[in-house]
């Protein structure tokens, strides 16, 4: 054995780059392949130690071969063994300098040579030598991607250890009849109703050699990687909570730090998998040897258990016989003998227990020692449960796969979990098991259930869930659809991938899902309760997403990195079908029409999809957030002009032939998708080329902007319409950045900016390697439906299509003209002639006549006798709508008069045609009154999708404002009244600003759409402004009614959640304020001397009313703490505009472990966010949280947080001093000069400005104007943050630390090389040679 002591330096690459590049087509490919790996792995939950042993069957390729290169880190090598002959090995993974270099054990160290000028520690470099350090680890943390020919770009193989072929041994070319024969005991289907697939046909083209069998000894300690542990010796946390998962989030680096392998999708062996586990809680951390006192007691404890079961099943015969005889049992004697078997088998329990002379670490209160440790496979039809040949505390779990699977996807967790199966319909009466009956049919560990789930299943894939003791119900609430995505995919894509699919919800587990082959492992916080109603959705596409990868990312591989986008949009497109089954054709457009806008917003300055720049090793969960939210979309809009010729032409038969090529092996590798495959298939089934639409969407960055004209050509009876794309304009693309306020939901313009932040990195780091930006295509082609109701109410559709930025048509109009009798704006009487003259059906027909008018207080607008009749004269049509058929992913402005919205919205039964009206009279200039009614009856209309009528009430409120006595509050005020208020029937009459007119109904959520109107009503009217950006009294005074009344008590449903989104606009009217509050802190119980300040006044009490709900949730706690969270989020959002104050001090004690995760997440984020990367004591705090954290979900979440962190500093700025001083009224002037805002000026969200001298202007000015710029930010953060504080030495101390997981590692060097810049030279220390000095003997 030896060690690599040499490794790759910079100058063995080309490039100064914070990265090395090299080239992957030159790359050599190794010279064998795997066939059969056997892997077993004895895991102790004690010592978080894995005793591993693989045994791998390499076949070569060619007679020349001297070594086999395996990837493999953070692991301890012991052995080498080559078909029975010691093997010598290299094992280069630079980390185990950092990982084992205080331990003894380690044998890695012992021809360990240190170098004093390029080691971790030496003081010859530091951070500005960081490219130095990464390149040790080469080509771990390398740039990998290849932006000249992007199909080509692979991860490249790690290759740490490098295994000597012995000389002995002679590698002889194999005939067919000699080849070794790879077959499985229980058949080779690639599923069940799949085609046969073996791993022999990985040799029926290739020359193949001698096969080598190696086999590798090794020891995993303290994985933080691929395979992770919860619990622990000398942790805190019980036995009964202890257990071990693979995690698998880092693509290709993962399943090597568990076992020694080639970790890439191209090798995709037949897998042999060995767990051994103790078999019992009890037997964790304790060995029972055959031969020893504690196997001899064990092996009588089974005996008396078993005697125990033979005198049961006695008496079970016995007592059937007495029931035939007709003799009666005395049950007194009966549970008498009963409670003497009890007593016997305590005794014995106390017994053994006192013969243990072991300590037990889990003698913690209320642990079941006797329960069961669980081993979660992927294979629940042929894996194998048998006791260990040595030890008797033991148990060995088998499961196999011959079917081909990368390393990647293997997958497992190991510890006391409870089962439940797939819950379906009943076999008997086609109805779902009712809940309750569900439950008690598993109180006592009755296997039955799980055998009707076999057999009711309709595609015959068992399934099963597993999770930790004490979330049954919601495991079985939350995975109710589960069975009806199952069928769904089977029947309208393909069989399942499979023979069974294992779901496992696992506490503290780092990201949403993981998918592996067969399995998906979870976190349990996606998990909720039947009283919950919003987490429902999320749940739901997460979990749908997760299953369809399993067809599209786990059977189906992308063969090179940048078609990662097409296996992942292929999912999601699976998942959006689902769900639009599932919802409904209304939500499924009103989700699509979210993600389009979200799209529009996001996908500007980025790379097109097939010509990504990754950040490596790839984080699967972060680094492809972007791609799962476009290539879905992109997918969704192909199969639109698939379908046109024929509803039969789209993706719907297009997924299918894939599958069924996979299956068959015909795709590359044998199951790897290409985009240019992906494409050839399309193009087979719809009979024409696609290359447009592959250019324009897939190969081209960005999505068009339209501005569209139209105007009726009364003489030559046409529409003139011209289209012109202004995507590739500076100023538009300056202004799709700059303008989020657009965006109706305040959760998605939270999700925008935070997106920002989050992957600012990822931006930098294409500008300082000097990637090619891409611009968007100048115009974007493709046919275009535009579909016009003519003047007879006759729909027309015209098929378009533009080739050209700026494009004009002439459209044929096709009634015969007259003039259009336009419905009048006015009111109805209430005679029966009006009535029925109303009775057409249009939407939003409701409060028309005079009375109902008079009743809300509906106002219209005075007549204008000045109308220009020839524009009247001009409304040739009903409306129009561009793109009707959805084949575009665009944003559209459209010169339609306010009549034509109107008509659409009431007529237009197309979600997406209403939400498009809603959003016209929503963001006019000058809205009319009639605006304001025509959004009041839509908003009342329980006819319109609840979208609709969410939309309506943020129009509502954008459109109120002083110069129309705020309207859209008035309307807003009222039909919360009428809808949700007690004396909800009073007259006209009532004082619409009186607060005790506004006490709020009891909750009942059974309707959740009505919920759902009612939150966005309350956030809508905390939206509301006057003139000088504050709300107006009356309406702060409503809003803290609404809060304080709150009445939940006898409702089926949880409030927590709707309780938070009316924290949010109490939060709202404090910011619009203005007013500085000295103390946060204040309670109804302090005495506070009132203050003639109204509006000051109004923001103490509502600040009371947010410390009181997060009191009660102390009390009483709310679904994951959500109340006190988004608590604490408002306060810090409160903060970074000046208003409150909150000490470092007071946000620290809330990051100590007692607190709830959540909490500690939302402290840290408070202090880095208020000026924690200035503060050096917050940086180590946080440092030493992310090495010595036991949580892994709060170490990942603290790693995002810090790149976020960051992010939010280049684009927003952040407080200098988080804890300015207070002491007299003139503090808040202290406040504003510390507080900068995105644009580099003084906050404009404090009441009281501070002058400034002419050079802060000009600095502002200066700060501002480099904003706008990459570069320009990347400046700022050097020169603010990167030489402050000690950050410099904390990062470069926290990359060579051994307790961080890979991936943290790579955020945190590529943090470092953006606010570092590269040197290639460093300082050494020589001893000069000593000055010679003669010597003469003297006489």
């Amino acid at each position: 054995m030896s060690i690599v002591a040499d490794y790759p330096s910079v100058g063995s690459h080309r490039g100064l780059h914070r990265h090395h590049k090299h080239e992957v087509e030159k790359v050599p490919s190794q010279h064998f392949r795997v066939g059969y790996q056997k892997v077993t792995l004895d895991i102790d939950l004690a010592e978080r130690t894995i005793y591993g042993e693989t045994e791998i069957t390499a076949l070569p390729l060619e007679s020349s071969l001297k070594e086999i290169k395996l990837d493999c880190r953070n692991i301890q090598i012991k052995s080498v063994i080559i078909n029975q002959r010691r093997a010598n090995f290299n094992y280069g993974d630079f980390s185990q300098n950092d990982e084992y270099m205080n331990d003894p054990e380690n044998p890695v160290l012992a021809d360990y040579k240190y170098n004093p000028y390029t080691e971790t520690n030496s003081d010859n470099i530091s951070i500005s030598q960081h490219h130095l350090y990464r390149g040790k680890f080469y080509p771990l943390y390398s740039d990998q991607n290849n932006s000249d020919h992007p199909s080509v770009a692979q991860q490249r193989q790690t290759s740490e250890l490098v295994i000597k072929i012995p000389d002995s041994i002679n590698l002889r070319l194999q005939s067919n009849a000699s080849r070794p024969t790879l077959s499985s005991p229980m058949g080779t289907t690639r599923s069940i109703n799949g085609t046969p697939v073996t791993a022999n046909s990985l040799m029926n083209s290739d020359r193949v050699y001698t096969p080598l069998n190696l086999k590798i000894i090794y020891t995993v300690k303290n994985s933080r990687n691929g395979i992770r542990f919860f619990g622990g010796r000398n942790t805190s946390i019980p036995r009964d909570r202890w257990f071990c998962y693979t995690f698998n989030n880092d693509l290709h680096t993962s399943a090597s730090t568990w076992v020694p392998c080639i970790d890439n999708f191209n090798e995709k062996p037949a897998w042999d998998i060995n767990i051994v586990v103790p078999k019992t809680i009890g037997d964790i951390g304790r060995e029972k040897i055959i031969g020893t006192k504690e196997a001899e007691e064990a092996l009588r404890q089974i005996q008396l258990e078993e005697m125990d079961e033979d005198d049961a099943d006695v008496d079970a015969v016995g007592e059937s016989k007495v029931e035939e005889g007709g003799t009666k049992v005395d049950d007194g004697a009966k549970d008498e003998d009963t409670k003497k078997g009890e007593n016997d088998e305590e005794t014995t329990d106390k017994d053994l227990s006192a013969d243990d002379n072991k300590p037990d670490e889990s003698s913690d209160n209320g642990v079941d020692e006797s329960r069961q440790i669980v081993v979660a496979v992927p294979d629940l039809v042929s894996f194998k449960e048998t006791p260990h040949k040595v030890d008797m505390s033991k148990k060995v779990v088998n499961f196999q796969f011959y079917n081909p699977v990368s390393a990647h996807h293997l997958g497992f967790a190991i510890g006391p979990f409870e089962k439940v199966p797939l819950l379906e319909p009943s076999p008997s009466n086609g109805k779902l098991v009712p809940r309750k009956a569900f439950l008690a049919s598993f109180a006592d560990e009755n296997e039955e259930p799980l055998d009707m789930s076999m057999e009711a299943n309709s595609n015959k894939v068992p399934t099963m869930y597993y999770f930790l003791p004490g979330r049954r119900e919601e495991v079985v609430n939350s995975t109710l659809f589960m069975y009806k995505a199952l069928n769904f995919y089977s029947k309208e894509f393909s069989s399942f991938p499979f023979t069974s699919y294992t779901v496992v919800f696992l506490e503290d587990f780092p990201s949403d899902v993981c998918t592996f082959a067969g399995m998906t492992i979870a976190s349990d916080k996606l998990l909720y309760g039947p009283r919950l109603i919003e987490p429902s959705f999320k749940t739901t596409d997460i979990l749908s997403s997760a299953l369809a990868e399993q067809y599209s990312g786990v059977n189906v591989l992308p063969k090179s990195l940048n078609d990662i986008w097409c296996t992942t949009g292929l999912a999601g497109y699976m998942s959006l079908q689902f769900l639009k089954k599932l919802y409904g054709v209304n939500m499924f457009k009103y989700m699509i029409r979210q993600k389009s806008e979200l799209l529009c917003r996001l996908d500007i300055n980025k790379r097109p999809m097939s010509n990504q720049h990754f950040r490596f090793p790839i984080n699967w969960h972060l680094d492809l957030e972007f791609l799962r939210l476009k290539a879905p979309l992109i997918l969704y809009i192909l199969n639109q002009r698939m379908v046109r010729t024929d509803r039969s032409f789209g993706l719907s038969r297009v997924i299918p032939k894939i599958f069924l090529q996979a299956m068959s092996n015909d795709l590359a590798h044998g199951n790897c998708l290409s985009t240019s495959h992906f494409q050839h298939v399309c193009e087979k089934v719809v009979h024409h080329k696609l290359d447009g639409f592959f250019e324009n969407w897939v190969h081209n960055p960005g999505v068009p902007r339209f501005t569209i004209s139209q105007k009726f050509n009364k003489k030559r009876m046409f529409i003139e319409m011209s289209i012109r794309q202004t995507q590739s304009s500076t100023k538009m693309k300056r202004l799709a950045v700059e303008n989020d306020e657009e965006l109706t939901l305040p959760e998605m313009r939270r999700y925008v900016q935070q997106f920002k932040n989050k992957y600012f990195i990822d931006e930098a780091d294409q500008m300082i390697t000097g990637e090619e930006s891409f611009e968007p295509l100048p115009a974007f082609t493709g046919p275009i439906t535009i579909r016009i109701h003519e003047a007879d109410g006759t729909p027309y559709e015209h098929i378009l299509y533009i080739r050209e930025p700026y494009t004009k048509f002439d459209i044929q109009y096709n009634t015969k003209y007259r003039r259009t009798r336009r419905r009048k704006e006015g009111l109805l009487d209430d005679s029966e002639e009006n009535k029925s003259s109303n009775s057409e059906g249009y939407l939003g027909d409701i409060l028309m006549t005079s009375s109902e008018a008079a009743k809300w207080g509906l106002k219209e607008d005075a007549a204008d006798e000045s109308t220009n009749i020839a524009e009247m004269q001009s409304y040739a049509f009903e409306w129009m709508r561009f793109d009707a058929d959805n084949e575009w992913i665009c944003e559209k402005h459209i010169n339609v008069s306010d009549e034509m919205q109107e008509s659409m919205l009431q007529q237009d039964r197309d979600v997406d045609a209403q939400m498009e009206a809603m959003q016209y009279f929503g963001n006019i200039v000058r809205p009319k009154l009639h605006f304001a009614n025509i959004l009041l009856r839509t908003l009342l209309d329980t006819r319109y999708f609840y979208g609709v009528r969410i939309e309506a009430a943020h129009a509502l409120a954008r459109i109120s404002g002083e110069d129309n006595d705020h309207i859209g509050m008035r309307y807003l005020l009222r039909a919360f009244k009428r809808c949700y208020c007690y004396n909800h029937n009073s007259a006209s009459s009532y004082d619409e600003f009186d607060p005790k007119e506004y006490h709020p109904l009891p909750n009942d959520f059974s309707c959740y759409t009505d919920m759902l109107v009612m939150k966005s009503i309350v956030q809508s009217l905390s939206e509301v402004r006057n003139q000088d950006g504050d709300s107006p009294i009356e309406l702060k005074k409503i809003i803290l009614t609404i809060f304080r009344y709150n009445d939940n008590m006898d409702n089926e449903f949880d409030d927590s959640l709707f309780v938070c989104e009316m924290l949010r606009s109490l939060s709202l009217i404090i910011e619009h304020s203005k007013k500085f509050l000295p103390n946060h802190k204040v309670s109804v119980l302090d005495n506070v001397e009132a203050t003639a300040d109204i509006g000051l006044e109004i923001s103490r009490e509502a600040m009371m009313e947010i410390n009181r709900a997060v009191k009660m949730d102390g009390l009483q706690s709310s679904y994951h703490n959500c109340i006190t969270v988004t608590a604490f989020e408002e306060k810090l959002n409160l903060c970074k505009r000046g208003l409150i104050k909150l000490r470092f001090e007071e946000l620290i004690k809330y990051t100590h472990p007692r607190n709830d995760t959540e909490i500690r997440l939302m402290a840290f984020r408070a202090l880095l966010l208020l000026g924690g990367l200035r503060n050096t004591a917050v940086l180590r705090l946080l440092f030493v949280t992310l090495k010595l954290e036991k949580s892994e979900y709060l170490k990942e979440s603290l790693g995002e947080l810090f790149v976020e962190s960051i992010g939010s500093e280049a684009n927003e700025g952040t407080l200098v001093d988080a804890e300015p001083s207070h002491e007299n009224s003139q503090g808040i002037n202290h406040v504003e000069s510390q507080v900068r805002n995105s644009n580099g000026t003084m906050s404009s969200s404090l009441s009281i400005v501070q002058e400034e001298s002419t050079n802060d202007i000009m600095e502002s000015r200066k700060i501002q104007m480099a904003r706008k710029t990459i570069n320009g930010r990347i400046e700022i953060l050097r020169n603010d943050i990167a030489d402050k504080s000690g950050l410099k030495d904390i990062l470069w101390d926290a990359v060579h630390s051994c307790l961080l997981p890979i991936g943290i590692k790579r955020d945190l060097l590529d943090a470092i090389a953006l606010l570092y810049p590269a040197e290639n030279s460093f300082k050494i220390n020589t001893d000069l040679p000593a000055d010679k000095k003669g010597r003469c003997p003297l006489e």
